[in-house]
């Protein structure tokens, strides 16, 4: 069977890459200083981190006029 359909279990590594992310993320690091930290060569492999964070979005988002609050 081709690796291509083999899935990679999450390794501690790489949940505390993705946790460091998202907490410079929210704290305003953009994304090429995110790169740096974690040491990617490509600012593409850097863009998986951006995730919308959904909780951080209605905190901040004005409420859309004539909607319910």
């Amino acid at each position: 069977m081709p690796n291509a359909t083999r899935t990679q279990p999450h390794t501690a590594t790489a949940d505390t890459r993705h946790s460091l992310a998202g907490e410079m993320l929210r704290h305003g690091a953009g994304l090429v200083a995110i790169g740096q930290v974690l040491r990617h060569q490509d600012l593409a492999t850097t863009a998986l981190y951006a995730k919308v964070d959904f909780t951080a979005l209605r905190a901040v988002a004005a409420p859309w006029p004539g909607a319910a609050r």
